[in-house]
């Protein structure tokens, strides 16, 4: 996503926000007063503050996801989150508690769906059936963006990092890999 001069002066101002107070206390007056600049320039850019979170957060984690790569395997696609997490663990923290939550859980859902679609692209075979990748998607989706949901509602109260590093070291293991291949794969369900 692609920013003017103005909208990165209006969201770089918005996280030194996060840093010193709750979302709810930030108002778009407040804001613009900070950046020198009308109110009428902040609503040209951003429909409202949760318009301005969705457009912070997506950014922000887009940004992530394009510095990602190449994926050697799963820990790739969250790891590099882990660690931006950590540094900006005052301001997450806050997206997270607000009153619009879950304008801030979408952009979570929508950039996992970017970065795990990048993920199987690369790691399923070219074979795969579409409906066979679709699944896959929705999977990986779903566990990673449950894991960092969880790690924000525990109040990032853990190593995220250490966390997905320990749990892929544990499910990567020689017993897992001596399961039965209609076990370690998805079940076909012709009735679906």
């Amino acid at each position: 996503m692609a920013f003017t001069l103005t909208q990165k002066e209006i969201i770089k101002t918005f996280w030194q926000m996060l840093d010193e107070m709750p979302y709810d206390d930030i108002t778009v007056q407040a804001l613009v007063e900070r950046c020198g600049l009308s109110r009428n320039t902040f609503y040209y850019h951003f429909a409202d503050l949760p318009a301005l979170v969705e457009s912070t957060v997506s950014d922000w984690l887009e940004r992530m996801s394009e510095q990602q790569g190449p994926f050697a395997n799963m820990l790739d696609c969250i790891v590099p989150i882990a660690r931006e997490g950590e540094k900006h663990k005052k301001a997450l923290r806050r997206l997270y508690h607000m009153s619009h939550r879950d304008v801030f859980e979408r952009g979570v859902q929508r950039v996992m769906k970017l970065i795990v679609a990048r993920y199987v692209q690369s790691a399923v075979d070219i074979k795969t059936p579409p409906a066979d990748r679709e699944l896959t998607e929705r999977f990986f989706r779903s566990v990673l963006s449950g894991v960092l949901l969880d790690w924000l509602r525990s109040d990032m109260s853990y190593d995220l990092e250490a966390f997905v590093r320990r749990v892929y070291d544990r499910f990567s293991g020689p017993e897992w890999a001596k399961l039965p291949a209609e076990l370690a794969g998805a079940p076909q369900n012709q009735d679906a």
